[in-house]
């Protein structure tokens, strides 16, 4: 039980890594949650800061994602109660809450969009990939990140329903229920721009915020 909880507190502390609000200090000499939208994320990162910027944020937020469920739960070597098919699931769920929570920033955090994408990328490439597509997809018609990322929310469950049942091909339970308690947390920590697309006042990507 000792390495699990290990396990999943480093898992944690890696999604706590909070890649743009260092990165807007070092860069800028700035918080970049006091800019822009308020969120520690790609998107914020690429209005306040620039694309450079923001493309170096949105790698190490990926890497976290699958570092956890790659690598993380690995060390230490763990044998207990718990399948085994479900600890890089845990470990995943855990870099993402840490991602949104993050002890290095006040528990402050961005979406978990891109550290979420990360975890699945590790867990589930092709299906990540096709939820990618939709997510660009919706991106290039709509300039709407945060609709964007809804959209592939909503489909990755189906995506993993899709493969298991229709293509019979086998997937881990675990991983569905992840993805639908991932939906949950997009849902939550996208509701105030729904409310900003319900109410036409939503940014689109490429809008510049001057410091």
């Amino acid at each position: 039980m000792i390495n699990l909880l290990l396990s999943l507190i480093l898992s944690y502390l890696i999604g706590s890594i909070p890649t743009s609000v260092w990165v807007s200090r070092l860069a800028r000499g700035i918080d970049l949650r006091n800019y822009g939208s308020g969120n520690a994320g790609f998107t914020n990162a690429y209005r306040v800061l620039g694309l450079k910027y923001a493309l170096l944020v949105l790698v190490v937020d990926i890497f976290k994602g699958t570092a956890s469920v790659l690598w993380l739960w690995r060390f230490p070597h763990y044998s207990g109660l718990l399948p085994p098919e479900l600890l890089p699931i845990l470990a995943g769920l855990f870099a993402i809450l840490g991602h949104i929570f993050p002890i290095f920033a006040g528990f402050k955090g961005g979406k978990g969009i891109n550290t979420t994408f990360g975890v699945f990328l590790g867990l589930a490439p092709l299906p990540t990939l096709f939820a990618l597509s939709i997510f660009l997809g919706f991106l290039s018609f709509t300039r709407y990140v945060s609709l964007s990322s809804l959209s592939a929310s909503f489909s990755l469950p189906l995506i993993l329903a899709l493969k298991h049942f229709i293509f019979d091909l086998k997937t881990n339970p675990y991983l569905f229920i992840l993805s639908l308690v991932v939906l949950l947390i997009v849902l939550i920590t996208h509701r105030s721009n729904i409310r900003r697309l319900l109410a036409g006042k939503e940014r689109k990507i490429g809008e510049k915020v001057k410091l």
